[in-house]
């Protein structure tokens, strides 16, 4: 995989939720293949602020951290992985993102 440098306006862009960062769709939209969206019971993956898991829950293929989707991009990444029939591992069984919304 290429590995891009991060720019001072993602940087910029980048808000901090608890301890993951927020990414935006300007920041999204200069590099949209460094960002995918895994399930939130994966291993290694955060909980909430409430001890829950997230049901998905972004990943910054860059930096090998876990981040926040604003509802914007978060958006563009269901209905682009709806129409390609893209399915996410969920625990031991297979979904689709549709199956959950």
């Amino acid at each position: 995989m290429e590995r891009t440098q991060t720019t001072r306006m993602e940087l910029k862009d980048r808000k901090t939720n608890g301890t993951l960062h927020k990414v935006n769709r300007e920041a999204y939209s200069l590099n949209p293949k460094r960002y995918i969206l895994r399930s939130g019971r994966e291993e290694g993956a955060p909980a909430c602020p409430y001890g829950n898991h997230y049901q998905w829950i972004g990943y910054d293929l860059e930096l090998q951290e876990y981040i926040r989707f604003t509802k914007s991009v978060f958006k563009i990444l269901v209905k682009e992985s709806m129409q390609s029939g893209e399915k996410v591992l969920e625990t031991n069984t297979e979904k689709t993102l549709f199956d959950h919304y």
